[in-house]
């Protein structure tokens, strides 16, 4: 299967970029919760991030994301099998 790739590798660049800080986003997001459940319930940090972990991505996935939806230039991810 071929995947043709639209833009310019400059734009690309900036897609891969802007991905990166979305994930270091989520990560800083989980990370703090675990900093402030672990203090509250005396748990290690690296368990309040596993805790965390699932929650924190089933409440984000969605199969209609609000704010693609709403540009319908833009189909769904395909993320889900």
């Amino acid at each position: 299967m071929t995947m043709k790739i639209a833009g310019t590798v400059e734009e690309l660049e900036v897609m891969i970029e802007a991905a990166a800080q979305a994930r270091r986003a989520f990560v800083e997001f989980i990370n703090t919760m675990a900093h402030k459940c672990g203090a509250m319930f005396n748990l290690p940090h690296l368990l309040a991030n596993a805790l965390l972990i699932n929650p924190v991505i089933g409440y984000n996935a969605t199969d209609m994301p609000i704010k693609q939806a709403s540009f319908p230039h833009y189909t769904c991810p395909t993320a889900r099998l």
